[in-house]
């Protein structure tokens, strides 16, 4: 996992890149002392396990409801003949559709699983790796400090430097990176959004990893 230690407008900020995996490559242009990077190691895991926590329900879920898909088919496939033998049609129209619901429950519970899949692995990468990560330190020459207007927006602020640092570009951009609401997850707004979270679920958004560390010099 990448940390980098990037200039702001209230002095540095660490801002840590996805894949959250391995150890910890540590790119800073200023020497940070043991106590800053316990510090700063505490803050990045506790908004990591934030996120691994949320996957918590989907853990150990994929065999069960790869189960509960496959026996709800058969359960439907062979309630469905019996009744066609007994009624025909109507017979399924009136005691059928219970079944129907049965097996919907574990297709669904299955297809939110998979779509949960990547996160899984994030989420199991940070238990196993990150949290046991070692420290790979390496100095981050981004260039000459920036002087700009101590009125700029701090965002403004940002942007500049995107472009005047550019090995920190990728740190910048991860910054600035926004999602939408998670209301719009659990609360799907169209059609097209109903069946997506019928089979897709809450859609956990990749955390933000951005520590705000204050004047190193």
């Amino acid at each position: 996992m990448k940390v980098g230690i990037v200039p702001t407008k209230y002095g540095y900020s660490a801002v840590a890149l996805p894949p959250y995996r391995g150890d910890w490559e540590l790119r800073s242009p200023v020497k940070l002392t043991d106590e800053q990077k316990i510090i700063l190691r505490g803050q990045i895991l506790h908004q990591l396990a934030i996120y691994a926590h949320q996957l918590t329900p989907w853990t150990g879920l994929l065999f069960t409801a790869f189960l509960w898909m496959i026996f709800g088919g058969i359960a439907l496939y062979l309630r469905l003949s019996n009744y066609v033998d007994i009624g025909g049609w109507k017979m399924i129209a009136l005691y059928g559709w219970i079944m129907f619901l049965f097996f919907g429950d574990g297709l669904w519970a299955f297809s939110r699983t998979v779509h949960q899949l990547r996160n899984l692995f994030h989420a199991w990468f940070i238990r196993n790796q990150v949290a046991r990560g070692r420290w790979k330190e390496e100095n981050a020459d981004w260039g000459p400090a920036m002087k700009l207007d101590p009125d700029t927006p701090e965002r403004v602020f940002v942007e500049k430097h995107m472009d005047f640092y550019k090995p920190a570009k990728p740190y910048y951009q991860e910054m600035l990176r926004t999602e939408l609401p998670l209301a719009f997850s659990i609360w799907p707004l169209g059609l097209l959004g109903m069946v997506r979270y019928l089979f897709q679920g809450i859609r956990f958004y990749r955390p933000a990893v951005v520590v705000e560390m204050g004047r190193l010099e």
